[in-house]
């Protein structure tokens, strides 16, 4: 799944099922930032099976789209599927619509997993899945971003990352279509928690912060070295902390990984402050 494909998840035409987007009975929700997890207003009634719970998740990832059977057989044997593929895969919807049924969440009537010409398909709200509401949250907060409602913009961004309790699906192998959603929400998520420490220091609440600031963007340049933005990011942060010299420390530090691994000098805005901090300047905001 590609990341423009997950950001139109919740834009997906449900077609006339009108009545397959709302079961009824139990309210269930998924997560999948983590293990994954089907609860029935509470209950844990998640698979135990390797293989059900590996389908429950293709078909999670995939929301109200069809997922081809032959994608399907792809992500559950990627070395090539048996002769009985097929029909295992026939065997793992049908045993998901009983744990459907058994968990109270539909109707015998209604198919919350539906067979297509092609394939199947999962119908539900994108809302009851976590991964959904953290991308609604993280779309939430860019606008307010926009609007420089900053305040609201890093609410907004605290709770969508405290969705978050491990790498996607962390308990579920993956095939090709969960490696690439997990890229596409670990890309996500980076993001998410660059932009709550752009919004925490336009909101003026750095020096309150400050020790969880420096220590998230380490976090974030250990997993990425060369990641400019998240540099500056720091710097700013130590430098208006009154820690010049580590802050200095910090853009040499950049500047030695730049030159080393690309031939590269860091850009003009991090030249630019820099140079403030050597002149020891009026910082820009």
């Amino acid at each position: 799944m590609s990341l423009s494909e997950f950001v139109a998840w919740d834009r997906t035409d449900y077609g006339p099922r009108q009545d397959a987007l709302e079961p009824s009975g139990s309210t269930v929700t998924f997560t999948v930032l983590g293990p994954l997890r089907m609860l029935a207003e509470g209950r844990d009634v998640t698979p135990t099976t390797p293989k059900l719970r590996h389908v429950l998740a293709v078909l999670l990832v995939r929301a109200g789209q069809i997922t081809p059977t032959e994608s399907i057989e792809r992500e559950l044997w990627p070395d090539g599927p048996p002769s009985s593929a097929q029909s295992t895969v026939q065997n793992y919807v049908y045993q998901l619509r009983s744990l459907f049924r058994q968990a109270g969440v539909q109707r015998p009537e209604e198919l919350l997993v539906t067979t297509q010409r092609l394939g199947y398909a999962l119908f539900i709200q994108p809302s009851q899945v976590d991964a959904h509401r953290f991308h609604a949250s993280y779309a939430r907060a860019r606008s307010l971003m926009a609007e420089r409602r900053f305040d609201e913009a890093a609410a907004e961004l605290r709770s969508a990352i405290a969705l978050w309790s491990g790498p996607p699906l962390v308990d579920v192998r993956h095939g090709p279509i969960l490696s690439a959603f997990d890229i596409c929400l670990q890309e996500l998520r980076r993001n998410a928690r660059i932009l709550r420490v752009q919004a925490e220091i336009k909101a003026g609440r750095h020096m309150e912060l400050l020790d969880e600031l420096i220590a998230e963007l380490r976090s974030l340049i250990k997993a990425n070295p060369l990641d400019e933005t998240v540099h500056s990011q720091l710097i700013w942060v130590l430098r208006h902390s009154g820690r010049r010299e580590e802050a200095l420390r910090a853009y040499r530090a950049l500047c030695t990984n730049l030159d080393r691994q690309l031939g590269l000098e860091p850009r003009v805005e991090l030249r630019r402050l820099h140079q403030e901090l050597v002149s020891d300047g009026t910082p820009s905001r």
